[in-house]
C-alpha cells in the first residue's frame, strides 16, 4: 500500500467498511501528519449495481445445414490397410527409439548424431 499512496499522480482513494477502527486506525496518523483530511463517500446503493451488459447478439444463420446424423467413435486410421499396420512398429521404432537412443549415445559422446 506504501507503494500505491507513494507512486499515486492525482489522488489515492482508500475504502474502508467503517469510518474508525480496524486498520484505519494505523493509517490516521500518517495521513493526519501529512494534512490530509479524511472525506466520507456516502454509499449509494444504486451505483453499486453494474449495469446490465444488455442481450448479446443474435446467432448468425449458417451457411450450410447437414441432416446426416452425427457420426462417433474413431472413423478411419492412417494405419487402415494391413501393410501400413506392418510399418507402423517399424516407424514407431525409428521415429522415437532411434532418436532416443541416439541423443542418449550423443550425450555419453559415443556417437555423434548424423541427421
Amino acid at each position: 500500500m506504501y507503494v500505491a499512496i507513494t507512486r499515486a499522480k492525482d489522488k489515492v482513494i482508500l475504502t474502508a467498511a467503517k469510518g474508525k477502527g480496524y486498520d484505519l486506525d494505523i493509517l490516521t496518523p500518517g495521513l493526519d501528519a501529512a494534512g490530509i483530511v479524511a472525506q466520507e463517500i456516502p454509499f449509494n446503493y444504486d451505483d453499486a449495481i453494474a449495469p446490465s451488459p444488455g442481450d448479446p447478439p443474435p446467432f448468425a444463420l449458417p451457411t450450410t445445414v447437414s441432416i446426416e446424423p452425427v457420426k462417433i467413435g474413431v472413423r478411419g486410421n492412417p494405419g487402415d490397410r494391413p501393410d501400413d499396420l506392418r510399418a507402423l512398429p517399424r516407424q514407431f521404432e525409428y521415429q522415437v527409439v532411434e532418436v532416443i537412443r541416439e541423443y542418449r549415445m550423443s550425450m555419453l559422446g559415443l556417437v555423434r548424431s548424423v541427421r
